[in-house]
């Protein structure tokens, strides 16, 4: 069965709807940072609806979403814990160059804005237990005062329903 792992950054700013915090423009970061990003959302002080809790699809909130999706068949002879590892490298070397890590870090410095690493772990069994970080990876985290966190499932992705219609989560 194949096994899936997504690794989202993402760059939000707080939910807002009085218009009293600073936001920053999405577009502006996706041509600073030189990478494509699967979502983007500005934020909208002239909405007029409901607001949802959390980012993404929040009009009172500014987001910014980068995804690294790898699926390992299972024919490969790979490990999932090097294929994780593999992802994180790619994460690193496309993402967190010296330049773009400095420019994250002023862009958090001078909005309300936060960072956050999200792994998920599809139809791995438990990944928390068996999956190092490479130190330069976390030192990256650190360097931008990113929130990191694991998810784990132990079915396919498929299977989750609260999953299905998100973006983030269409391959």
């Amino acid at each position: 069965m194949n096994q899936t792992m997504i690794i989202a950054f993402m760059i939000y700013s707080d939910i807002d709807i009085e218009g009293m915090k600073r936001h920053f423009d999405p577009q502006y970061l996706t041509k600073k940072l030189d990478v494509i990003p699967i979502h983007s959302q500005t934020y909208n002080p002239k909405f007029d609806g409901n607001p949802r809790t959390r980012m993404p699809g929040n009009p009172y909130c500014s987001s910014w979403i980068y995804r690294i999706t790898g699926i390992m068949l299972e024919e490969n002879n790979t490990s999932p814990e090097l294929h994780m590892i593999n992802l994180l490298k790619e994460l690193d070397r496309t993402l967190f160059t010296p330049v773009n890590k400095r420019f994250i870090r002023e862009l958090t410095d001078s909005n309300d804005i936060y960072c956050s690493v999200d792994i998920y772990t599809f139809n791995v069994g438990d990944m928390i237990a068996i999956v190092d970080i490479p130190h330069n990876i976390l030192k990256s985290f650190i360097d931008i005062k990113a929130d990191l966190s694991i998810h784990t499932h132990s079915k396919p992705l498929n299977e989750y329903e609260s999953y299905r219609y998100k973006k983030l989560f269409q391959l």
